[in-house]
Formats: structure tokens, C-alpha cells, sequence
């Protein structure tokens, strides 16, 4: 069975992935489940998803080198996660809004 951060990376569903570590989805993942999914962002072409994976460390080890940083100017959605909320951050938005319903 694969993964549902796999899933979600694979269809480039940004917010989906940030919402899935937000609920540490990626606790329960092996070694070469989170080498799967790196390669499967870079394959594709989801940059903003690979980088916010690695921004929270949900890479292999050896991965963080190979990653692309690059500035280009790619856009954004219009939510109001941001690409680099760590999964803490999420997680206390996350009861922000909770409460304010």
C-alpha cells in the first residue's frame, strides 16, 4: 500500500502534504518510503513541495544535499499556510482557528 504523502506529493497537492504532516504522517514512513517521495517531487517537478519536505526534515539523509534551493520565482497558492510553516506552526494555526469557530 503506498503512502499518503506519496499520494499527495505525487499529484502536487502542496496543501494536502502540509495537512498530512501537520497530522505526522510522515512519523510511520521508512527510509526508502521518504527517499520514494523526495525522488517522486524532483521527478516531477513539485520544487515548493520537495522544499518544504526537506524545511521540515522529512528526507533521508543523505537527501538535503541534492535538493533543489533554487529562487525561482514559482506561484504560490493563496492559502494561508505558508510553504515554510513548520509542522509546530501548523499545528498551533491549526488550534488557532479551532478555537475562533
Amino acid at each position: 500500500q503506498r503512502p499518503a504523502l506519496l499520494i499527495a506529493c505525487e499529484g502536487g497537492h502542496l496543501e494536502i502534504v502540509k495537512l498530512l504532516v501537520q497530522y505526522e504522517a510522515h512519523l510511520f514512513l521508512t527510509h526508502d518510503q521518504k527517499q520514494e517521495i523526495i525522488d517522486a517531487c524532483h521527478r516531477l517537478g513539485h520544487r515548493e513541495i520537495q522544499n518544504f519536505l526537506v524545511s521540515c526534515d522529512i528526507q533521508p539523509a543523505d537527501v538535503s544535499s541534492n535538493s533543489s534551493h533554487s529562487s525561482s520565482s514559482s506561484s504560490s497558492s493563496s492559502s494561508s499556510l505558508s510553504s515554510s510553516s513548520s509542522p509546530s506552526e501548523l499545528s498551533t494555526e491549526s488550534k488557532s482557528k479551532k478555537r475562533s469557530r
